[in-house]
């Protein structure tokens, strides 16, 4: 008798260390930000895109171009706005999920960026 106690609580207590262990993805932009996000292309342009509490970080860089903004961010199902502390400006992204993949998009442009785990 005392082994199946024994077996059951410790049963038990797997299972809530294993349910405290999960995340919930309520909306898009949870599971946002709940990763970092990053893309090389062939022809060695990159993008990168995390968040970290209510800061959003992105940042674009090719040979001709670089782009780098931090700041207080808002998101919604399918928007980004990020108020970037140095130019004091807010810069809007649409984005869409699609499983491991965000495409964002600003002024007709669209870049896929890959899930960082």
């Amino acid at each position: 008798m005392r082994g199946k106690m024994f077996l059951a609580s410790l049963s038990a207590a797997v299972l809530l260390i294993l349910t405290g262990c999960t995340r919930v993805i309520a909306s898009p932009s949870d599971e946002l930000r709940m990763y970092s996000w990053y893309a090389e292309y062939d022809n060695g342009n990159t993008a990168s895109l995390s968040f970290e509490d209510e800061k959003a970080f992105f940042s674009a860089e090719n040979e001709d171009f670089s782009l780098s903004l931090s700041g207080l961010s808002v998101i919604s199902d399918d928007r980004i706005i990020i108020c970037d502390d140095n130019s004091r400006m807010n810069y809007t992204f649409g984005y869409q999920l699609y499983g491991d993949r965000v495409e964002l998009s600003c002024n007709g442009s669209t870049i896929t960026l890959d899930k960082n785990n």
